[in-house]
């Protein structure tokens, strides 16, 4: 699969997927950043952030699943960089933005490396987003920040 990557001028389609599709796709797809796809790690770690969250906490594995196959459905229909587009498209709150961008950068950081083409595919993803450059810092203060304090 290639790397997402934003196109920025492209119509996206007007159909909007669920908030919980629209999450699970930006994680998913944000596994492909370094172009080596998703390894056992990263779909750990992919699970289990959207099972902390409250959007998926109350999902049974049957559910998650069905999930992953929607995500695979628009995918197939739209390509990597259609369908992580639908998804920013179809995130209407901040809050559900937020929550999209914190997926995709644990996915991307949990091999402890973030390469420069991951860093610039969470940079492309966080101004897709609309989430301003203070706001990052903060999520990813609270993200690694005691992590780094500890080294």
């Amino acid at each position: 699969m290639p790397k997402p990557s934003f196109s920025g001028g492209r119509s996206v389609n007007q159909v909007a997927l669920e908030t919980d599709v629209a999450i699970a796709i930006i994680g998913i797809f944000s596994a492909f950043a370094d172009e080596e796809g998703l390894s056992a790690e990263e779909s750990e770690a992919l699970c289990e952030m959207l099972c902390s969250t409250s959007e998926f906490e109350e999902y049974s594995e049957e559910e998650l699943q069905s999930l992953v196959d929607s995500a695979m459905e628009v995918y197939e229909h739209s390509g990597v960089a259609g369908a992580i587009e639908l998804a920013i498209a179809s995130l209407d709150s901040k809050e559900d933005r937020e929550v999209a961008y914190i997926t995709a950068v644990c996915v991307v950081a949990v091999d402890g490396e973030v390469p420069s083409n991951e860093e610039e595919y969470i940079n492309d993803l966080q101004k897709a987003l609309k989430i301003s450059d203070s706001r990052s810092s903060e999520i990813l203060d609270e993200l690694f920040g005691e992590d780094e304090e500890e080294e």
